[in-house]
């Protein structure tokens, strides 16, 4: 959850900076990707990434509401008192 995985992600450091790799320092090897553990149904259709990115409005969410409160939130959005969802939870119309 969250913004989920990034394509092509990985922060890495510039080349004059690569001394501070603890990766390059240490010649550690990068832990293999743990297989994604699938969600439970109600978290499935939380879309808190695509409101994180700013893609969508909580009230398209279909757990907006119903399975995902403030007091049972599913995503990032609906925990804190300043995220978007929790907000339109508190002053929607």
């Amino acid at each position: 959850r969250g913004v989920g995985a990034i394509d092509a992600g990985g922060l890495q450091f510039r080349p004059p900076y690569r001394r501070l790799d603890a990766r390059e320092r240490f010649a550690l090897q990068p832990a293999p990707s743990p297989s994604p553990t699938p969600s439970p149904p109600s978290v499935a259709s939380c879309i808190s990434d695509r409101i994180l990115r700013g893609l969508a409005l909580p009230v398209a969410c279909p757990s907006f509401g119903r399975a995902c409160t403030p007091e049972h939130p599913l995503g990032a959005p609906m925990v804190s008192t300043e995220g978007a969802c929790a907000a339109y939870h508190r002053y929607r119309r």
